[in-house]
């Protein structure tokens, strides 16, 4: 990665997932509806994680980006 990388390029980068986020452990949506999908037996629609492709809160987490 070269120091020009402007932040927008490093998010796409990343893959945005709730266990890259910042404020997941204080995230009232994820506390909700991770347990929901987690009942799912068989087919799940989509893993609790991946809620952070569409969370208008989502903040990469420092470490991730570096």
């Amino acid at each position: 990665m070269n120091s020009t990388s402007t932040f927008s390029e490093l998010q796409l980068r990343i893959k945005a997932s709730c266990k890259n986020c910042s404020h997941v452990r204080v995230c009232a949506i994820f506390r909700a509806v991770a347990p929901l999908i987690n009942s799912f037996e068989e087919a799940r629609p989509f893993e609790p994680e991946d809620l952070a492709q569409i969370c208008r809160e989502y903040k990469p987490n420092e470490v991730t980006l570096r």
